[in-house]
Protein backbone atom coordinates (compact mmCIF):
# COMPACT_ATOMS: atom_id res chain seq x y z
CA UNK A 1 0.00 0.00 0.00
CA UNK A 2 1.23 3.45 -0.87
CA UNK A 3 -0.80 6.49 0.05
CA UNK A 4 -1.94 9.11 -2.44
CA UNK A 5 0.68 11.52 -1.09
CA UNK A 6 3.53 9.15 -1.92
CA UNK A 7 3.47 7.67 1.58
CA UNK A 8 4.70 4.18 2.18
CA UNK A 9 3.51 1.97 5.02
CA UNK A 10 5.66 2.03 8.15
CA UNK A 11 5.88 -0.30 11.13
CA UNK A 12 7.04 0.43 14.67
CA UNK A 13 7.16 -1.65 17.86
CA UNK A 14 6.86 -0.99 21.54
CA UNK A 15 9.35 -2.34 24.09
CA UNK A 16 9.83 -2.12 27.82
CA UNK A 17 9.19 -3.74 31.19
CA UNK A 18 5.87 -5.40 32.01
CA UNK A 19 3.25 -2.87 33.24
CA UNK A 20 5.24 0.14 32.08
CA UNK A 21 2.30 1.35 30.02
CA UNK A 22 2.98 0.03 26.51
CA UNK A 23 -0.56 -1.10 25.66
CA UNK A 24 -2.15 1.92 27.35
CA UNK A 25 0.06 4.19 25.26
CA UNK A 26 -0.89 2.33 22.07
CA UNK A 27 -4.58 2.77 22.90
CA UNK A 28 -4.09 6.49 23.49
CA UNK A 29 -2.21 6.98 20.21
CA UNK A 30 -4.34 4.80 17.95
CA UNK A 31 -7.75 4.52 19.60
CA UNK A 32 -7.41 0.74 19.24
CA UNK A 33 -7.16 -1.84 21.99
CA UNK A 34 -4.29 -4.05 20.77
CA UNK A 35 -5.59 -7.12 22.63
CA UNK A 36 -9.00 -7.70 21.04
CA UNK A 37 -8.91 -10.99 19.12
CA UNK A 38 -12.67 -11.57 19.41
CA UNK A 39 -13.49 -8.25 17.79
CA UNK A 40 -10.96 -8.89 15.05
CA UNK A 41 -12.74 -12.11 14.11
CA UNK A 42 -16.09 -10.33 14.18
CA UNK A 43 -14.92 -7.49 11.94
CA UNK A 44 -12.96 -9.57 9.44
CA UNK A 45 -9.45 -9.28 8.00
CA UNK A 46 -8.03 -6.75 10.43
CA UNK A 47 -4.78 -6.69 12.39
CA UNK A 48 -5.96 -6.15 15.94
CA UNK A 49 -4.54 -8.58 18.52
CA UNK A 50 -1.23 -7.08 19.53
CA UNK A 51 -1.40 -4.73 16.56
CA UNK A 52 -2.90 -1.33 15.84
CA UNK A 53 -2.31 1.59 13.53
CA UNK A 54 -2.67 5.33 13.11
CA UNK A 55 -1.73 8.18 10.79
CA UNK A 56 1.42 10.04 11.80
CA UNK A 57 1.43 13.60 10.42
CA UNK A 58 4.06 14.06 7.75
CA UNK A 59 4.70 10.32 7.58
CA UNK A 60 1.43 8.53 6.84
CA UNK A 61 -0.04 5.20 7.97
CA UNK A 62 1.96 3.46 10.70
CA UNK A 63 1.34 -0.04 12.03
CA UNK A 64 2.19 -0.62 15.68
CA UNK A 65 3.41 -3.96 16.99
CA UNK A 66 2.52 -3.89 20.68
CA UNK A 67 5.02 -6.16 22.42
CA UNK A 68 3.65 -7.84 25.54
CA UNK A 69 5.40 -9.46 28.51
CA UNK A 70 8.80 -10.91 29.10
CA UNK A 71 8.72 -14.41 27.65
CA UNK A 72 6.80 -13.43 24.52
CA UNK A 73 8.89 -10.34 23.78
CA UNK A 74 11.67 -11.80 21.66
CA UNK A 75 9.53 -13.87 19.31
CA UNK A 76 7.05 -11.01 18.90
CA UNK A 77 9.76 -8.45 18.19
CA UNK A 78 11.64 -10.66 15.76
CA UNK A 79 8.49 -11.78 13.97
CA UNK A 80 8.37 -8.33 12.43
CA UNK A 81 11.99 -7.27 12.63
CA UNK A 82 12.38 -7.18 8.86
CA UNK A 83 9.82 -4.37 8.70
CA UNK A 84 10.16 -2.59 12.07
CA UNK A 85 11.80 0.78 11.47
CA UNK A 86 11.66 2.31 14.94
CA UNK A 87 10.90 1.38 18.53
CA UNK A 88 9.09 3.18 21.35
CA UNK A 89 10.89 2.12 24.53
CA UNK A 90 8.56 2.69 27.49
CA UNK A 91 9.91 3.46 30.97
CA UNK A 92 7.51 4.01 33.87
CA UNK A 93 8.36 7.39 35.42
CA UNK A 94 7.50 6.03 38.83
CA UNK A 95 9.43 2.75 38.66
CA UNK A 96 12.28 3.85 36.42
CA UNK A 97 14.70 1.61 34.52
CA UNK A 98 14.29 -2.12 35.25
CA UNK A 99 16.22 -5.26 34.31
CA UNK A 100 13.69 -6.12 31.60
CA UNK A 101 14.05 -2.61 30.14
CA UNK A 102 17.77 -3.30 29.77
CA UNK A 103 17.15 -6.69 28.14
CA UNK A 104 14.67 -5.22 25.69
CA UNK A 105 17.10 -2.47 24.73
CA UNK A 106 19.81 -5.04 24.04
CA UNK A 107 17.44 -7.15 21.95
CA UNK A 108 16.48 -4.04 19.96
CA UNK A 109 20.18 -3.57 19.20
CA UNK A 110 20.75 -7.23 18.28
CA UNK A 111 17.72 -7.11 16.02
CA UNK A 112 19.31 -4.24 14.09
CA UNK A 113 16.74 -1.57 14.99
CA UNK A 114 18.66 1.67 15.30
CA UNK A 115 15.97 4.33 15.64
CA UNK A 116 13.37 5.13 18.21
CA UNK A 117 11.91 7.26 20.96
CA UNK A 118 11.92 6.73 24.72
CA UNK A 119 8.56 7.39 26.36
CA UNK A 120 8.61 8.22 30.08
CA UNK A 121 5.11 6.93 30.78
CA UNK A 122 2.76 7.80 33.65
CA UNK A 123 4.60 11.11 34.00
CA UNK A 124 1.61 12.85 35.58
CA UNK A 125 1.83 10.53 38.60
CA UNK A 126 5.23 11.81 39.76
CA UNK A 127 6.68 15.16 40.73
CA UNK A 128 9.05 17.28 38.66
CA UNK A 129 12.13 16.25 40.66
CA UNK A 130 11.41 12.55 40.26
CA UNK A 131 10.74 12.98 36.54
CA UNK A 132 14.02 14.84 36.02
CA UNK A 133 15.94 12.19 37.93
CA UNK A 134 14.44 9.30 35.91
CA UNK A 135 15.13 11.12 32.65
CA UNK A 136 18.78 11.66 33.62
CA UNK A 137 19.13 7.98 34.56
CA UNK A 138 17.55 6.88 31.28
CA UNK A 139 19.88 9.06 29.24
CA UNK A 140 22.86 7.64 31.11
CA UNK A 141 21.76 4.07 30.41
CA UNK A 142 21.17 4.83 26.72
CA UNK A 143 24.68 6.20 26.28
CA UNK A 144 26.59 4.19 23.68
CA UNK A 145 23.52 2.14 22.73
CA UNK A 146 21.55 2.04 19.48
CA UNK A 147 19.20 4.60 21.05
CA UNK A 148 21.99 6.87 22.25
CA UNK A 149 20.57 9.91 20.46
CA UNK A 150 16.89 8.98 20.80
CA UNK A 151 14.68 11.71 22.24
CA UNK A 152 13.23 11.11 25.72
CA UNK A 153 9.65 12.36 25.96
CA UNK A 154 7.60 12.55 29.18
CA UNK A 155 3.98 11.60 28.58
CA UNK A 156 0.90 10.26 30.31
CA UNK A 157 -1.64 8.30 28.30
CA UNK A 158 -4.33 8.49 31.00
CA UNK A 159 -4.00 12.26 31.38
CA UNK A 160 -3.49 12.80 27.64
CA UNK A 161 -0.31 14.84 28.14
CA UNK A 162 2.87 14.70 26.09
CA UNK A 163 1.35 12.64 23.28
CA UNK A 164 1.82 15.34 20.64
CA UNK A 165 5.57 15.74 21.29
CA UNK A 166 5.91 11.95 21.37
CA UNK A 167 4.29 11.61 17.93
CA UNK A 168 6.44 14.45 16.59
CA UNK A 169 9.60 12.71 17.81
CA UNK A 170 8.45 9.43 16.31
CA UNK A 171 7.72 11.13 12.99
CA UNK A 172 11.25 12.55 12.89
CA UNK A 173 12.72 9.10 13.54
CA UNK A 174 10.65 7.53 10.77
CA UNK A 175 11.47 10.25 8.26
CA UNK A 176 15.16 9.53 8.85
CA UNK A 177 14.75 5.80 8.30
CA UNK A 178 15.93 4.33 4.96
CA UNK A 179 13.47 2.67 2.63
CA UNK A 180 12.77 -1.06 2.97
CA UNK A 181 14.71 -3.68 1.03
CA UNK A 182 12.91 -4.64 -2.19
CA UNK A 183 14.51 -7.36 -4.30
CA UNK A 184 11.28 -8.46 -5.93
CA UNK A 185 10.74 -11.73 -4.02
CA UNK A 186 8.43 -11.15 -1.05
CA UNK A 187 8.37 -13.10 2.21
CA UNK A 188 5.99 -12.94 5.15
CA UNK A 189 6.84 -14.56 8.48
CA UNK A 190 3.57 -15.76 9.99
CA UNK A 191 2.88 -14.54 13.51
CA UNK A 192 -0.80 -15.49 13.58
CA UNK A 193 -3.10 -17.79 11.63
CA UNK A 194 -6.86 -18.03 11.99
CA UNK A 195 -10.03 -18.57 9.99
CA UNK A 196 -12.78 -16.15 8.97
CA UNK A 197 -16.21 -17.63 8.34
CA UNK A 198 -16.80 -17.77 4.61
CA UNK A 199 -13.29 -16.55 3.76
CA UNK A 200 -10.97 -19.34 4.89
CA UNK A 201 -7.43 -19.12 6.18
CA UNK A 202 -5.93 -15.77 7.16
CA UNK A 203 -2.31 -15.21 8.13
CA UNK A 204 -0.70 -12.00 9.36
CA UNK A 205 2.89 -10.80 9.49
CA UNK A 206 5.44 -8.35 8.18
CA UNK A 207 6.16 -8.22 4.44
CA UNK A 208 9.80 -7.90 3.41
CA UNK A 209 12.08 -8.31 0.37
CA UNK A 210 9.29 -7.51 -2.11
CA UNK A 211 5.55 -6.95 -2.54
CA UNK A 212 2.66 -9.39 -2.60
CA UNK A 213 -0.13 -8.71 -5.08
CA UNK A 214 -3.67 -10.00 -4.84
CA UNK A 215 -3.93 -13.14 -6.96
CA UNK A 216 -0.27 -14.16 -6.43
CA UNK A 217 0.34 -17.90 -6.35
CA UNK A 218 2.33 -18.56 -3.20
CA UNK A 219 3.84 -21.32 -1.13
CA UNK A 220 3.18 -21.66 2.57
CA UNK A 221 6.32 -23.10 4.16
CA UNK A 222 5.16 -25.18 7.12
CA UNK A 223 6.73 -27.83 9.33
CA UNK A 224 5.25 -30.41 6.96
CA UNK A 225 6.84 -28.85 3.86
CA UNK A 226 5.63 -26.54 1.10
CA UNK A 227 1.93 -26.14 0.30
CA UNK A 228 0.53 -24.17 -2.63
CA UNK A 229 -2.07 -21.43 -2.13
CA UNK A 230 -3.35 -18.25 -3.76
CA UNK A 231 -3.78 -14.80 -2.21
CA UNK A 232 -7.50 -14.16 -2.35
CA UNK A 233 -7.41 -10.84 -0.52
CA UNK A 234 -4.95 -8.48 1.18
CA UNK A 235 -5.43 -5.97 3.97
CA UNK A 236 -3.29 -3.34 5.64
CA UNK A 237 -4.58 -1.86 8.90
CA UNK A 238 -8.06 -3.16 8.18
CA UNK A 239 -8.33 -1.71 4.66
CA UNK A 240 -8.48 -3.87 1.54
CA UNK A 241 -5.45 -3.32 -0.67
CA UNK A 242 -4.26 -4.65 -4.00
CA UNK A 243 -0.56 -4.71 -3.14
CA UNK A 244 1.20 -5.32 0.17
CA UNK A 245 4.43 -3.36 -0.11
CA UNK A 246 7.68 -4.23 1.66
CA UNK A 247 7.74 -2.56 5.05
CA UNK A 248 4.05 -3.16 5.72
CA UNK A 249 2.23 -5.47 8.06
CA UNK A 250 -0.43 -7.33 6.14
CA UNK A 251 -3.22 -9.86 6.49
CA UNK A 252 -3.33 -12.43 3.67
CA UNK A 253 -6.50 -14.39 2.96
CA UNK A 254 -5.21 -17.62 1.41
CA UNK A 255 -7.30 -19.77 -0.89
CA UNK A 256 -6.27 -23.42 -0.84
CA UNK A 257 -4.77 -23.36 2.68
CA UNK A 258 -6.19 -24.38 6.05
CA UNK A 259 -5.41 -22.22 9.08
CA UNK A 260 -4.98 -25.44 11.07
CA UNK A 261 -1.91 -26.30 8.98
CA UNK A 262 -0.25 -22.89 9.38
CA UNK A 263 1.36 -21.78 12.63
CA UNK A 264 3.53 -19.04 14.00
CA UNK A 265 7.02 -19.43 12.52
CA UNK A 266 5.79 -20.57 9.12
CA UNK A 267 6.36 -18.36 6.08
CA UNK A 268 4.56 -17.30 2.92
CA UNK A 269 6.65 -16.77 -0.22
CA UNK A 270 5.91 -16.57 -3.91
CA UNK A 271 6.15 -19.86 -5.70
CA UNK A 272 9.62 -20.93 -6.78
CA UNK A 273 11.48 -17.88 -5.46
CA UNK A 274 13.04 -19.10 -2.19
CA UNK A 275 15.34 -22.00 -1.35
CA UNK A 276 14.83 -23.65 2.03
CA UNK A 277 17.92 -24.05 4.21
CA UNK A 278 18.56 -25.51 7.65
CA UNK A 279 22.25 -24.60 7.96
CA UNK A 280 23.64 -21.08 8.24
CA UNK A 281 26.51 -18.91 9.44
CA UNK A 282 25.99 -15.67 11.33
CA UNK A 283 28.25 -12.89 12.60
CA UNK A 284 27.17 -12.41 16.22
CA UNK A 285 27.93 -9.96 18.99
CA UNK A 286 27.92 -11.46 22.47
CA UNK A 287 26.48 -9.08 25.02
CA UNK A 288 28.97 -7.58 27.45
CA UNK A 289 26.50 -8.46 30.19
CA UNK A 290 26.51 -12.17 29.31
CA UNK A 291 27.53 -14.26 32.31
CA UNK A 292 29.49 -16.78 30.25
CA UNK A 293 31.31 -16.90 26.88
CA UNK A 294 29.32 -18.32 23.98
CA UNK A 295 30.44 -21.92 23.39
CA UNK A 296 29.17 -24.95 21.49
CA UNK A 297 28.21 -26.75 24.68
CA UNK A 298 24.92 -26.04 26.34
CA UNK A 299 21.39 -25.60 24.98
CA UNK A 300 20.73 -22.65 22.70
CA UNK A 301 17.60 -21.09 21.28
CA UNK A 302 17.74 -19.08 18.07
CA UNK A 303 15.07 -16.57 17.12
CA UNK A 304 14.86 -16.48 13.33
CA UNK A 305 11.92 -14.88 11.54
CA UNK A 306 8.96 -15.57 13.83
CA UNK A 307 10.52 -18.84 15.05
CA UNK A 308 11.94 -19.91 18.36
CA UNK A 309 14.21 -22.85 17.48
CA UNK A 310 16.37 -25.20 19.50
CA UNK A 311 19.60 -25.18 17.48
CA UNK A 312 22.98 -26.87 17.39
CA UNK A 313 25.68 -24.21 17.59
CA UNK A 314 29.37 -24.25 16.71
CA UNK A 315 31.79 -21.34 17.01
CA UNK A 316 33.76 -20.95 13.76
CA UNK A 317 37.53 -20.58 14.04
CA UNK A 318 37.63 -20.50 17.84
CA UNK A 319 36.42 -22.36 20.90
CA UNK A 320 34.33 -19.50 22.27
CA UNK A 321 33.24 -15.87 21.90
CA UNK A 322 33.78 -13.83 25.05
CA UNK A 323 31.26 -11.32 26.45
CA UNK A 324 31.52 -8.06 24.56
CA UNK A 325 33.27 -9.70 21.57
CA UNK A 326 32.19 -10.54 18.03
CA UNK A 327 32.61 -13.86 16.23
CA UNK A 328 31.08 -16.25 13.71
CA UNK A 329 28.83 -19.16 14.60
CA UNK A 330 27.45 -22.02 12.56
CA UNK A 331 23.82 -22.92 13.34
CA UNK A 332 22.00 -26.11 12.41
CA UNK A 333 18.24 -25.56 12.50
CA UNK A 334 15.66 -28.25 13.25
CA UNK A 335 13.66 -27.28 10.16
CA UNK A 336 14.39 -25.78 6.77
CA UNK A 337 13.35 -22.15 6.29
CA UNK A 338 13.31 -19.54 3.48
CA UNK A 339 16.27 -17.48 4.70
CA UNK A 340 18.37 -14.73 3.20
CA UNK A 341 21.78 -13.27 3.90
CA UNK A 342 21.22 -10.29 6.19
CA UNK A 343 18.39 -11.86 8.18
CA UNK A 344 18.68 -11.20 11.91
CA UNK A 345 19.28 -13.88 14.53
CA UNK A 346 19.07 -13.54 18.32
CA UNK A 347 20.54 -16.24 20.58
CA UNK A 348 19.45 -17.20 24.07
CA UNK A 349 20.88 -19.65 26.57
CA UNK A 350 17.99 -22.04 27.15
CA UNK A 351 19.13 -23.26 30.56
CA UNK A 352 19.97 -19.83 32.01
CA UNK A 353 17.01 -18.21 30.21
CA UNK A 354 19.05 -15.19 29.18
CA UNK A 355 19.77 -13.43 25.92
CA UNK A 356 23.44 -13.91 25.08
CA UNK A 357 23.91 -12.29 21.67
CA UNK A 358 22.84 -11.98 18.09
CA UNK A 359 23.64 -10.60 14.68
CA UNK A 360 23.12 -11.15 10.96
CA UNK A 361 23.18 -14.17 8.68
CA UNK A 362 26.32 -14.10 6.52
CA UNK A 363 26.11 -17.41 4.63
CA UNK A 364 23.54 -20.10 3.89
CA UNK A 365 23.80 -23.82 3.26
CA UNK A 366 26.65 -26.27 3.84
CA UNK A 367 30.12 -25.03 4.76
CA UNK A 368 31.37 -26.23 1.39
CA UNK A 369 30.13 -23.38 -0.82
CA UNK A 370 28.06 -24.28 -3.79
CA UNK A 371 29.06 -22.99 -7.18
CA UNK A 372 26.80 -20.27 -8.48
CA UNK A 373 25.01 -20.97 -11.75
CA UNK A 374 26.81 -19.74 -14.82
CA UNK A 375 25.58 -16.40 -16.07
CA UNK A 376 23.94 -16.48 -19.50
CA UNK A 377 25.48 -14.44 -22.30
CA UNK A 378 24.18 -10.94 -23.06
CA UNK A 379 23.04 -12.44 -26.38
CA UNK A 380 20.82 -15.03 -24.98
CA UNK A 381 19.20 -12.87 -22.29
CA UNK A 382 18.33 -10.09 -24.75
CA UNK A 383 16.62 -12.70 -26.90
CA UNK A 384 14.57 -13.85 -23.92
CA UNK A 385 13.59 -10.25 -23.15
CA UNK A 386 12.47 -9.63 -26.72
CA UNK A 387 10.49 -12.88 -26.78
CA UNK A 388 8.63 -11.77 -23.65
CA UNK A 389 7.55 -8.44 -25.17
CA UNK A 390 5.55 -6.47 -24.02
CA UNK A 391 5.40 -8.05 -20.54
CA UNK A 392 9.15 -8.52 -20.18
CA UNK A 393 10.91 -10.98 -17.88
CA UNK A 394 10.02 -11.17 -14.20
CA UNK A 395 13.35 -10.37 -12.50
CA UNK A 396 12.38 -12.28 -9.35
CA UNK A 397 11.78 -15.46 -11.39
CA UNK A 398 15.28 -15.45 -12.93
CA UNK A 399 18.07 -17.56 -11.47
CA UNK A 400 21.02 -15.79 -9.88
CA UNK A 401 23.13 -15.85 -13.02
CA UNK A 402 20.41 -14.47 -15.29
CA UNK A 403 19.47 -11.83 -12.72
CA UNK A 404 23.10 -10.68 -12.50
CA UNK A 405 23.30 -10.46 -16.29
CA UNK A 406 20.05 -8.47 -16.38
CA UNK A 407 21.36 -5.97 -13.84
CA UNK A 408 24.60 -5.59 -15.76
CA UNK A 409 22.66 -4.96 -18.97
CA UNK A 410 20.47 -2.42 -17.16
CA UNK A 411 23.57 -0.58 -15.91
CA UNK A 412 24.69 -0.22 -19.54
CA UNK A 413 21.23 0.87 -20.71
CA UNK A 414 20.68 -2.24 -22.83
CA UNK A 415 17.55 -3.13 -20.85
CA UNK A 416 15.27 -1.36 -18.38
CA UNK A 417 14.02 -2.77 -15.07
CA UNK A 418 10.52 -1.49 -14.38
CA UNK A 419 8.57 -2.66 -11.31
CA UNK A 420 10.55 -5.88 -11.21
CA UNK A 421 10.29 -6.66 -14.96
CA UNK A 422 13.21 -6.63 -17.40
CA UNK A 423 12.16 -4.76 -20.56
CA UNK A 424 13.75 -3.60 -23.75
CA UNK A 425 14.56 0.13 -23.84
CA UNK A 426 11.90 2.21 -25.51
CA UNK A 427 8.98 -0.14 -24.95
CA UNK A 428 8.36 0.18 -21.21
CA UNK A 429 5.01 1.86 -21.88
CA UNK A 430 3.72 -0.69 -24.40
CA UNK A 431 1.81 -2.63 -21.74
CA UNK A 432 -0.26 0.47 -21.00
CA UNK A 433 -1.85 -0.03 -24.42
CA UNK A 434 -3.05 -3.52 -23.52
CA UNK A 435 -6.67 -4.06 -24.72
CA UNK A 436 -7.80 -4.94 -21.19
CA UNK A 437 -6.57 -1.59 -19.87
CA UNK A 438 -8.44 0.15 -22.66
CA UNK A 439 -11.60 -1.83 -21.82
CA UNK A 440 -11.35 -0.79 -18.17
CA UNK A 441 -10.80 2.86 -19.06
CA UNK A 442 -13.82 2.86 -21.37
CA UNK A 443 -16.18 2.26 -18.43
CA UNK A 444 -14.08 3.28 -15.41
CA UNK A 445 -16.76 2.81 -12.74
CA UNK A 446 -18.36 -0.39 -14.11
CA UNK A 447 -15.48 -2.24 -15.79
CA UNK A 448 -15.73 -5.68 -17.42
CA UNK A 449 -14.45 -8.77 -15.55
CA UNK A 450 -10.89 -10.03 -15.95
CA UNK A 451 -11.89 -13.15 -17.82
CA UNK A 452 -9.16 -15.31 -19.47
CA UNK A 453 -10.38 -14.35 -22.92
CA UNK A 454 -9.67 -10.69 -22.12
CA UNK A 455 -6.40 -10.99 -20.19
CA UNK A 456 -4.12 -13.92 -19.38
CA UNK A 457 -3.19 -14.40 -15.70
CA UNK A 458 0.47 -13.54 -16.37
CA UNK A 459 -0.58 -10.37 -18.19
CA UNK A 460 -2.93 -9.37 -15.36
CA UNK A 461 -0.14 -9.84 -12.84
CA UNK A 462 2.20 -7.68 -14.90
CA UNK A 463 -0.47 -4.99 -15.30
CA UNK A 464 -1.06 -4.97 -11.54
CA UNK A 465 2.63 -4.86 -10.60
CA UNK A 466 3.17 -1.93 -12.95
CA UNK A 467 0.19 -0.19 -11.35
CA UNK A 468 -1.75 0.01 -14.61
CA UNK A 469 -4.71 -1.78 -13.02
CA UNK A 470 -5.83 -2.15 -9.41
CA UNK A 471 -8.14 -4.71 -7.89
CA UNK A 472 -10.60 -4.77 -5.04
CA UNK A 473 -13.66 -6.78 -4.08
CA UNK A 474 -13.01 -9.27 -6.89
CA UNK A 475 -13.11 -6.46 -9.47
CA UNK A 476 -10.41 -4.77 -11.54
CA UNK A 477 -10.20 -1.09 -12.43
CA UNK A 478 -7.85 1.04 -14.48
CA UNK A 479 -5.45 2.72 -12.06
CA UNK A 480 -6.56 6.18 -13.13
CA UNK A 481 -10.16 5.31 -12.17
CA UNK A 482 -9.24 5.86 -8.51
CA UNK A 483 -8.37 9.60 -8.68
CA UNK A 484 -11.18 9.99 -11.23
CA UNK A 485 -13.64 8.50 -8.73
CA UNK A 486 -12.30 10.80 -6.01
CA UNK A 487 -12.88 13.83 -8.25
CA UNK A 488 -16.39 12.72 -9.15
CA UNK A 489 -17.47 11.95 -5.57
CA UNK A 490 -15.92 15.15 -4.18
CA UNK A 491 -17.63 17.23 -6.84
CA UNK A 492 -21.07 15.77 -6.16
CA UNK A 493 -21.06 14.75 -2.48
CA UNK A 494 -18.42 16.99 -0.92
CA UNK A 495 -15.84 16.16 1.74
CA UNK A 496 -17.98 13.60 3.59
CA UNK A 497 -20.08 10.91 1.93
CA UNK A 498 -21.83 7.56 2.37
CA UNK A 499 -21.60 4.50 0.15
CA UNK A 500 -24.96 5.45 -1.36
CA UNK A 501 -23.62 8.94 -2.12
CA UNK A 502 -20.62 7.40 -3.90
CA UNK A 503 -22.85 5.04 -5.87
CA UNK A 504 -25.05 7.89 -7.05
CA UNK A 505 -22.11 10.18 -7.86
CA UNK A 506 -20.40 7.51 -9.93
CA UNK A 507 -23.60 6.32 -11.59
CA UNK A 508 -22.79 2.68 -10.90
CA UNK A 509 -23.98 -0.26 -8.81
CA UNK A 510 -23.40 -0.75 -5.09
CA UNK A 511 -20.87 -3.53 -5.78
CA UNK A 512 -18.62 -1.34 -7.92
CA UNK A 513 -19.04 1.65 -5.61
CA UNK A 514 -18.06 -0.43 -2.57
CA UNK A 515 -14.92 -1.72 -4.28
CA UNK A 516 -13.93 1.80 -5.35
CA UNK A 517 -14.53 3.18 -1.84
CA UNK A 518 -12.32 0.45 -0.37
CA UNK A 519 -9.61 1.29 -2.90
CA UNK A 520 -9.88 4.97 -1.96
CA UNK A 521 -9.45 3.98 1.70
CA UNK A 522 -6.51 1.73 0.87
CA UNK A 523 -4.81 4.48 -1.13
CA UNK A 524 -5.07 6.88 1.81
CA UNK A 525 -7.40 9.24 -0.07
CA UNK A 526 -10.34 8.65 2.25
CA UNK A 527 -10.84 7.41 5.80
CA UNK A 528 -13.91 5.52 6.97
CA UNK A 529 -15.77 6.62 10.10
CA UNK A 530 -18.78 4.40 10.69
CA UNK A 531 -21.12 4.66 7.71
CA UNK A 532 -19.39 7.73 6.27
CA UNK A 533 -16.05 8.45 4.65
CA UNK A 534 -14.07 11.67 4.61
CA UNK A 535 -11.40 12.84 2.21
CA UNK A 536 -8.08 13.21 3.99
CA UNK A 537 -5.83 14.36 1.14
CA UNK A 538 -5.01 18.04 1.16
CA UNK A 539 -4.93 19.81 -2.17
CA UNK A 540 -4.93 18.02 -5.50
CA UNK A 541 -7.90 15.92 -6.43
CA UNK A 542 -9.71 15.67 -3.11
CA UNK A 543 -11.05 18.45 -0.89
CA UNK A 544 -9.19 19.44 2.27
CA UNK A 545 -10.72 18.49 5.60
Amino acid sequence: MTGARGERPRTIATAGHVDHGKSTLVRALTGTDPDRLAEEKRRGLTIDLGFAGFDVPGVGPVAVVDVPGHERFIATMLAGVAVIEAVVLCVDAGEGWRAQTEEHLRIVELAGIGRGVVALTKAATVGAARLAGVEADVRRRLSGSALDSAPVVACDAAAGTGLGPLVDALAAALRAAPGPLDVGRPRLWVDRSFAIAGAGAVVTGGVSHGAFVRGDHVEVVTRAGRAGARIRELQFLGAAIERAAPGSRAALNLAGASHRDVRRGDAVVRRGEWELVDDLEAAVDVLASAREPLRARGAHLAYVGSNELAVRLRVVGASRIDPGARGTVRLRLPRALPLSVGDRVVLRDASRRETVGGGAVTALGPIRRRRAPAAPTDRSLLDRVEAARPLGLDLAALDDGAAATARALAARGAVVVDHGYVLGPGWSDELSRHPFVAALRAVPFAPPPASPDRVAPAELRALARRRLVVGGGGLWFAADAIPLAADRIAGVAGASFTLADARDALGTSRRYALALCQLLDGAGITARHGDRRRFRVEGGRAPAQ
